[in-house]
C-alpha cells in the first residue's frame, strides 16, 4: 500500500500513478470543509492574461438535472467569471483602458451571456474602470439576459473614481415597478410606470429643509419650460407662480374655494405690496362676450368698485339690512336700509344748482329733491324760479320743479 502524499488534510489525487497532495486543496473532516486555498475549480481558457470578450472562468459549479427531467434536458452552470475589455473611448491623456469585469451568475459563460442561448443568464457584475460623461467610475449591474437575447441591467449604479466628480455618480432602476418597503419588508411606496402611478401604503409625509426655492416643477403647456409648483418662501408665504384654473376636463367644475378655521381669522388675503394698488379681477362669459370688473385698494387707500365691461349694473344684495358703519368710529352705523326704509344717522347733503342748471325733468326724476341759491319769492309747490338769492329747496314730480 502506498503510503498518502502531502500533510494531514491535504486531499489525494492522481498525480502522474502516484498519490498527489498541495497545501492549497485540504479537506477537513470536523466541519466538513473543502479549502481551495489558491488557483482555480475549473478553467476553460488558457492562463494567460484575457482578452476583450474572453473571460475566465474561476469557479464552475455544474448542477445536473434531476431524474424526472423537471430541470430541463443541459446541464446548468453557476459560475465565477474575470474579463478584461480594452477600450479607446478614453481621455486623450489615457485613451485606451482596460476595463476588469468580476461578475457571478447562472447560465453565465465567460462573455457574460447565456452559455445556453434556449435560457435566461443572470448575473451580478462589478467593472473597475469606465470612461463615461468625461470621468472614469466603477459600475456595479444586476442584469438578466432575456431569452430574446436581450440584456436588462434592472440595478446599475455608476461611481466616479475621483470625489470631485461626485455629482456624475448615480443609480438606475430598470423596471416597470418598483416597490420600496421598510427594513420588516412591509411595502411603503410603488411606482407604476405601467400607468403612470405613485401609490403610497402609508401616510408619508415630503419635507425640503429649504425655503425659497421650488421643490417641485412641471412642464408648461408648450412644453418649453417648467414651472415651478406651490412652495414656501423666506417670508413663509406659500406662492403659486402661475394661475389657478379648474381642470379641463372637470366641465362644469367649481373654481378654488377658500375656507378658514378657528375664529377671527381671514379666508382670503390679497395683497401686492410693491404696487399702486391691490386689484382683485373678476370675469365671466356671456356667449361669445367676455364680461369683467374689478375690486382694489388703491394707493390713497380708497376702495374701488370697476365695472369694466359696458352694460349691466351693480348690485348689493342683501336679504335683511344693508348697514353702513365706520370703522374709524368705533364701528358705528352711520346708515340702514331695509326693505322699507332708509335711516340714516347723519345729515343727508343734497346738491344744490342754480335754476336755470336744474337736470331737465324726467319720469326717472320724480321724487327727486335738491337745492336752488337763486330762488325767487319761493313758495310751497310753486314753480321753482331763479333770479333772486335765497337759498330755497326743491323737488321733481316728473315734469318740472317746484319748491318744497
Amino acid at each position: 500500500m502506498t503510503d498518502p502524499a502531502g500533510t494531514n488534510t491535504q486531499v489525494q489525487y492522481n498525480d502522474n500513478g502516484v498519490f498527489g497532495a498541495s497545501p492549497n486543496l485540504a479537506f477537513d473532516s470536523t466541519t466538513s470543509a473543502l479549502s481551495l486555498l489558491t488557483g482555480v475549480f475549473y478553467q476553460d481558457f488558457p492562463s494567460t492574461s484575457p482578452t476583450s470578450g474572453a473571460g475566465k472562468i474561476l469557479y464552475d459549479v455544474v448542477t445536473n438535472p434531476p431524474a424526472n427531467g423537471a430541470g430541463g434536458s443541459d446541464a446548468d452552470h453557476y459560475r465565477l467569471v474575470v474579463t478584461s475589455g480594452v477600450f479607446t473611448n478614453g481621455p486623450p491623456s489615457q485613451t485606451s483602458y482596460s476595463d476588469n469585469v468580476f461578475g457571478i451568475g447562472w447560465n453565465l459563460n465567460n462573455s457574460f451571456t447565456p452559455a445556453d442561448p434556449s435560457k435566461p443568464c443572470a448575473s451580478y457584475r462589478i467593472e473597475d474602470k469606465y470612461y463615461q460623461g468625461g470621468v472614469f467610475a466603477c459600475e456595479f449591474h444586476t442584469a438578466i439576459t432575456t431569452i430574446q437575447g436581450n440584456e436588462r441591467r434592472l440595478i446599475t449604479a455608476f461611481a466616479p473614481h475621483n470625489d470631485s466628480d461626485a455629482a456624475l455618480s448615480g443609480v438606475t432602476l430598470q423596471a416597470n415597478v418598483q416597490t420600496q418597503s421598510d427594513y420588516l419588508g412591509n411595502p411603503c411606496v410603488s411606482w407604476n410606470f405601467n400607468n403612470g402611478t405613485i401609490f403610497l401604503y402609508k401616510p408619508l409625509a415630503f419635507l425640503a429643509s429649504s425655503n425659497n426655492t421650488p421643490v417641485l416643477r412641471q412642464a408648461n403647456a408648450a412644453g418649453s419650460s417648467y414651472v415651478a409648483l406651490p412652495y414656501i418662501d423666506d417670508a413663509g408665504n406659500t406662492v403659486v407662480s402661475s394661475a389657478i384654473a379648474t381642470p379641463v376636463s372637470g366641465g362644469n367644475a367649481a373654481g378654488p374655494i377658500f375656507t378658514t378655521r378657528g375664529t377671527n381669522t381671514s379666508a382670503l388675503t390679497a395683497t401686492a405690496p410693491g404696487a399702486n394698488a391691490a386689484t382683485l379681477n373678476l370675469s365671466c362669459r356671456d356667449g361669445t362676450s367676455q364680461k369683467a370688473g374689478s375690486f382694489s385698494i388703491d394707493a390713497s387707500g380708497n376702495v374701488v368698485f370697476r365695472q369694466a365691461s359696458s352694460g349691466g349694473g351693480m348690485y348689493f344684495d342683501n336679504n335683511n339690512n344693508l348697514i353702513f358703519r365706520n370703522a374709524s368710529a368705533g364701528f358705528a352705523t352711520m346708515a340702514t336700509m331695509t326693505t322699507s326704509a332708509l335711516a340714516l344717522k347723519m345729515p343727508a347733503v343734497l346738491p344744490t344748482y342754480m335754476a336755470a342748471t336744474l337736470p331737465s325733468p324726467t319720469a326717472a326724476l320724480k321724487g327727486a329733491r335738491a337745492f336752488i341759491s337763486d330762488a325767487t319769492s319761493p313758495s310751497f309747490m310753486s314753480v321753482a324760479a331763479g333770479g333772486g338769492s335765497t337759498f330755497a329747496p326743491v323737488y321733481c314730480d316728473g315734469t318740472g320743479w317746484f319748491f318744497g
